[in-house]
């Protein structure tokens, strides 16, 4: 946008100066018009055309080269914009993500002179005001990566907030950051499955498989008789093409889920991978 109008405005500045420069021309010949008149009478003779046809040629050869040159440097003019506005937005993204560290360190610094409770009472009113936006348009939902880290600047290991973000990121489409969150939540909590069956749901989004496979297996050894994770499993298998891996646990599945309604999908879908 920012280059179409930098262009427009050359283009404009361009035929002004085109305009006034005739018009000077035009005022400057104007009197001697009889005699231009009376001089181009007399140049029309077959030599005098020749001469002329040479001078045409060689001017339009000059307008050429002249013209190629004008060319060149619009376009290196257009190129030294679109690098400077580029280079501007790279730096005003930077501005910002400081602004942001600096705003949540500031806030770090006010609230470690409050108590306990008035900590708390700050964390909920942030909850609730985030709950109260996730109703809202879009273009509100903006904050709340920002008031979930304004929580966590508060109490670094408010849960919530942690599981909130993680979800947020997720559903914006920031799976690396989504992946990290739930990376640390298993560290804090190791043995709540949610958070294996949320990294592995991060893992596939990537086409990553096997980590996911991986990370599932850590959640069966916690809770072996989770028919989410069991299923998840069975998925997981199938995308691998791993025909003896997906028949153990569907085996599980009818196991502790007999009514599960996907059993006989997933004996068709097992049936059409090919053996290793």
């Amino acid at each position: 946008m920012i280059n179409n109008s930098i262009y427009i405005i050359l283009t404009i500045i361009f035929g002004v100066v085109s305009l006034v420069s005739l018009a000077v021309v035009l005022k400057i010949i104007w009197p001697y018009r009889d005699e231009l008149a009376g001089r181009i009478e007399e140049e029309d003779t077959p030599d005098n055309k020749t001469e002329m046809l040479k001078h045409v040629i060689l001017e339009n050869r000059l307008k050429r080269k002249l013209s190629d040159i004008s060319t060149g440097k619009l376009r290196f003019l257009k190129n030294f914009i679109r690098y400077t506005v580029r280079m501007f937005q790279k730096i005003y993204s930077q501005i910002l993500e400081k602004e942001k560290s600096y705003r949540i360190l500031f806030e770090r610094m006010k609230l470690e002179k409050k108590g306990y409770k008035e900590k708390q009472e700050i964390v909920e009113k942030k909850l609730e005001e985030i709950s109260e936006t996730q109703s809202s348009p879009d273009d509100e939902k903006e904050d709340i990566e920002q008031k979930y880290l304004e929580i966590l600047a508060i109490d670094p290991k408010n849960i919530e907030a942690y599981e909130g973000l993680g979800e947020y990121y997720f559903q914006v489409g920031n799976i690396n950051d989504a992946q990290e969150v739930y990376e640390y939540l298993i560290k804090l909590i190791p043995d709540k499955v949610d958070y294996y069956l949320d990294l592995s749901k991060c893992l596939e989004y990537q086409g990553r498989w096997e980590e996911a496979y991986n990370i599932l297996e850590r959640a069966y050894k916690i809770e072996p008789k989770n028919p989410k994770i069991i299923d998840k499993l069975i998925q997981t298998a199938i995308m691998m093409n791993d025909k003896a891996i997906a028949k153990k646990y569907l085996k599980d599945l009818k196991t502790v889920n007999p009514e599960n309604k996907k059993i006989d999908e997933y004996k068709e879908r097992i049936k059409q991978i090919k053996n290793k």
